[in-house]
């Protein structure tokens, strides 16, 4: 049910440890439901996510945005690598290690990160609540079309928010790729921005020389 996938993860900084521990938890547990692998056909060597594990993918990146949803994706392989490097094989020492992996992610849930890259705030995290609360008992599916009012006028491109790199020039360096980055803007612009007669300057020239620049 969507109300189970998501418990007590977005509970605010200032509840009890307690309720922060099984917030982290949770967070790795969505990490591991989203990366449950099954083998298809004889080969086992091409194992492929099982229907929920994609389903599940497909709700974190509605209801907690594609980036944070792609780092709890990547939590439990995260873990999972760590342990086999330091050779943690018990049951106590794997916890410990995924307590420390997604400790950042359910600190960020339970308070606000506005970055270039990951936007969410505790009004974000109000309307969530409210949203899994009204659909308590239905199925990840329902998360579907959900939609953030807080980004509904935010321009992200390719994964950044350009408002906070244009208000804060130092949020660039957050930006894996600034080439890519400025390559999909400019297809972004070529794709809205009317037609010019023919004849007449490109409009984006500009736009290219500045970031080619």
């Amino acid at each position: 049910p969507l109300y189970l996938s998501v418990p007590l993860v977005l509970d605010d900084e200032h509840k009890s440890s307690a309720a922060n521990w099984h917030s982290i938890l949770g967070v790795w547990a969505l990490g591991r439901m989203s990366t449950v692998y099954e083998t298809v056909g004889e080969t086992e060597d091409t194992p492929s996510l099982t229907n929920c594990s994609l389903e599940l993918r497909h709700c974190l990146e509605s209801i907690l945005t594609p980036w944070i949803a792609k780092e709890v994706v990547l939590v439990h392989a995260d873990v999972a690598a760590t342990c086999e490097r330091l050779h943690v094989e018990d049951a106590h020492g794997v916890r410990s290690v995924a307590l420390d992996k997604a400790a950042h992610l359910a600190q960020i849930l339970a308070t606000r990160s506005e970055t270039a890259i990951c936007m969410w705030t505790p009004h974000m995290r109000s309307q969530l609540i409210e949203f899994i609360t009204a659909h308590e008992g239905m199925g990840v599916s329902e998360a579907r079309g959900f939609i953030f009012k807080a980004l509904q006028h935010e321009l992200c491109i390719a994964g950044v928010y350009l408002r906070t790199i244009v208000n804060v020039p130092d949020a660039l360096s957050t930006v894996t790729n600034a080439g890519r980055l400025a390559h999909c803007i400019l297809c972004f612009l070529a794709a809205n921005c009317p037609e010019q007669p023919q004849g007449n300057e490109s409009p984006f020239a500009p736009v290219a020389v500045a970031w080619l620049k």
